[in-house]
């Protein structure tokens, strides 16, 4: 009897462990479906359009691997020169700014605003002294008045906390989406008020 149960039991357990097993890869399966529709969705709304052909799929693929791991963006960087494959998404850190002063900071933009057609900035950005966090906002609103009077249709959107964070160029339809799929607050690309209250900065 007692060797019965032993092998009932041990049947159970191994039942028991298939079926996890089963519902794990299901659960990946429609994951991964779910990122590969992502990126098609990226692909019409024109996410790579900016960045070499030779460097769509790696993008396509670091964005699947970075979805799936819950990791928000992938941000991929050349390893020749260190720009953004994409020439979207940029790091950028208040601490930063203050030491180095925006004009330097914007020597980093420089292939991105070609790439969208956006003049360069000629003039000397001069910030008074202030919170790394209220540097990051100020220089985000000037982005993003130049890029308007220059009737660009990316903005500039902000990710992330004041000490390590990103920003990254986008159309308002492409942040919308992005949005709705990536719903932490710490990975989602914000307009620069849902951003500051989601860092308690107002």
């Amino acid at each position: 009897m007692e060797l019965i149960l032993s092998i009932a039991l041990g049947a159970f357990i191994m039942y028991g462990v298939f079926m996890a097993k089963g519902a794990k890869r299901d659960y990946y399966t429609k994951r991964k479906a779910f990122a590969d529709h992502f990126i098609e969705r990226l692909k019409h709304l024109g996410y790579f359009e900016y960045a070499d052909s030779e460097n769509v799929k790696h993008l396509q693929k670091a964005l699947v691997i970075s979805f799936l791991n819950d990791e928000g963006l992938a941000f991929i960087q050349d390893k020749q020169n260190g720009l953004p494959l994409d020439f979207r998404l940029y790091e950028i850190s208040g601490k930063e700014l203050a030491a180095a002063g925006a004009g330097n900071y914007l020597k980093k933009l420089k292939p991105a605003f070609e790439r969208m057609r956006v003049p360069l900035i000629q003039k000397e950005l001069l910030f008074d002294a202030m919170q790394p966090a209220r540097m990051i906002a100020e220089l985000v609103v000037f982005l993003n008045k130049h890029f308007e009077s220059a009737g660009a249709k990316e903005r500039v959107f902000v990710i992330g906390d004041p000490e390590n964070a990103k920003i990254i160029f986008l159309t308002k339809a492409q942040q919308s989406y992005i949005s709705t799929v990536i719903k932490n607050g710490n990975l989602q690309p914000m307009e620069l008020k849902a951003w500051a209250k989601w860092n308690r900065l107002i």
